[in-house]
């Protein structure tokens, strides 16, 4: 049979700039319209980014990972729009049976060429020698950072500016510190003119230089509480004055902004107890050789800011002690491996404000310690070291703290004996 195809199901329409400088945030518009006389179900929306691109955002938000929209149900005649040397693609069609995330069979696709251009005046931001859109840092780690300007142009630049203006609720004011630049606490904002910078009168062809300054970001707020998402915006702006043809000058400009996510302040406890503790712990004290004396193992956990996920804690114990079994509270779900004598608490979330506007994470375990003859006149290491592991979910970034192993010396014990710990025959 003869088919004939007069028009695709859907018509695609692509809105963006033909050119842009180089990391600059540029904005795309895709449009769909439905072409056709009956609602089609389950229709795709597909974008493909080329090599260098980065996703940032849009509205509506993407169905499927940051390339995929579901346009459900669309009616004829209606629209939907998705606002975001490279080429974009947009493919358009029925949703996969097998793959939710794929089109099955593509009813349109579009291409877009958008001309990359190298700026003319550039400043970019390196946050620890680093060159990224996004950091993470400690709360208690000064922040290093340095601009490093350029003139791209085969001209001379004139009356040269560049400017760092800092934002954010994790932002300390009071320590923000820059060299030869002066900081303007009512604009929070790092200024570098002719005035402070030897050379910005007049930067030749190819002139590059770096400009450093440094601050130390804050996770309370001014009444002492924890700050919730804690982050410092960074916004690097740079402009001069270009000699034109005749007597002419043009004014140049460029800027970027960068985010740095503080990450959160986990506490991690560990102690060993015999009087003081969620068990009754039996045996001798002093330990005696060859006489079992059990002892009450307590990890606890704290968090300021932010979520913590997959949080795990893991250490094993020494081949002289056993693991008795007792937990408490007994809905915290530890696990014991008699193989490699193996403890792992699987703490799962951590909510932030854990140990600061909630109840701290805390768990009990009792262990047993049968001491030999070989062990007289020592205090014998009952539990190795702990580690615990997570996710920052905020900052991204990987959580680990370590503890030392604890032995038979219970320093955390209040009545526990001085003379206690050594054993004795």
């Amino acid at each position: 049979y003869d088919v004939s195809i007069n028009s695709s199901p859907i018509n695609l329409s692509f809105e963006a700039p033909n050119q842009v400088s180089s990391n600059q945030i540029m904005t795309l518009n895709v449009k769909a319209i439905l072409n056709a006389n009956k609602v089609v179900d389950d229709v795709l929306l597909k974008v493909d980014y080329p090599v260098g691109f980065e996703y940032l955002d849009a509205q509506p938000a993407p169905s499927l990972g940051d390339n995929i929209w579901s346009l459900d149900d669309l009616a004829p005649g209606s629209e939907r729009n998705i606002g975001e040397e490279k080429t974009f693609r947009v493919w358009s069609g029925t949703q996969s049976l097998n793959d939710k995330s794929s089109i099955g069979v593509v009813f349109n696709s579009l291409s877009n060429l958008v001309t990359i251009n190298k700026a003319s005046i550039e400043a970019k931001l390196y946050v620890g020698g680093a060159y990224e859109r996004q950091y993470s840092s400690g709360s208690k780690e000064t922040i290093n950072a340095e601009i490093r300007w350029v003139n791209n142009l085969d001209t001379q630049i004139n009356d040269m500016e560049i400017r760092a203006k800092l934002f954010g609720n994790a932002l300390d004011r009071k320590k923000i510190t820059a060299e030869r630049g002066f900081y303007n606490s009512s604009l929070d904002t790092i200024v570098w003119d002719r005035n402070s910078e030897r050379g910005f009168d007049s930067v030749g062809p190819g002139e590059s230089g770096s400009l450093i300054f440094s601050f130390l970001p804050s996770t309370t707020s001014a009444t002492g509480l924890s700050l919730i998402d804690p982050s410092i915006s960074i916004e690097v702006s740079i402009s001069g004055k270009q000699s034109g043809d005749g007597f002419a000058l043009n004014d140049l400009s460029n800027k970027e902004i960068k985010v740095v996510k503080i990450s959160t302040d986990v506490g991690f406890a560990t102690k060993a107890l015999y009087a003081t503790s969620a068990f009754v712990n039996t045996g001798p004290v002093p330990p005696k050789a060859e006489k079992e004396t059990t002892y009450t193992i307590v990890w606890s956990l704290s968090n300021s800011s932010n979520n913590i996920s997959k949080a795990s804690v893991r250490s094993f114990l020494p081949p002289w002690v056993r693991f008795t079994g007792k937990i408490s509270p007994g809905s915290e779900d530890v696990t014991y491996d008699a193989g490699t004598k193996q403890i792992v608490w699987n703490v799962g979330n951590l909510p932030k404000g854990s140990g600061v506007s909630r109840a701290q994470k805390e768990v009990s375990f009792q262990v047993a310690f049968t001491p030999s003859l070989s062990q007289v006149g020592t205090s014998p290491v009952i539990i190795n070291d702990a580690v615990l592991t997570g996710q920052d979910d905020f900052a991204k970034v990987n959580v680990v703290i370590n503890k030392s192993s604890l032995s038979t010396r219970l320093i955390s014990d209040a009545n526990f004996p001085v003379s206690g710990s050594e054993v004795v025959e």
